[in-house]
């Protein structure tokens, strides 16, 4: 798992022969008092519902560490939470022919 994958795709796109690649950032933030931010904010949360659960397949974190960490990032969401951003990058390469 690379948390930091976005920030590689242009080097992987240039590796793969692709030319022209462009880089857009499409950050997003969420702001408490937006009608969807506990929505928004809660995405982590989710994942730790959903995908935590092959990563403790995987047996890179036990379920009381991932259980954890989706009560936390709720709480986080529906409680303190104020903003959340959300990095984001478009990344486009041209094939050549």
């Amino acid at each position: 798992m690379d948390n930091a994958m976005a920030d590689h795709l242009a080097g992987l796109f240039a590796r793969a022969g692709l030319c022209e690649v462009a880089v857009s950032p499409q950050h997003e933030v969420a702001r408490r008092g937006e009608p969807d931010f506990e929505a928004r904010a809660g995405i982590w949360a989710d994942v730790a519902a959903t995908r935590g659960r092959q990563m403790v397949a995987d047996g890179v974190v036990d379920e009381h560490g991932r259980a954890a960490a989706e009560a936390e990032l709720r709480a986080w969401a529906h409680g303190d939470g104020e903003t959340m951003r959300m990095y984001l990058l478009a990344v486009e390469g041209v094939r050549a022919l």
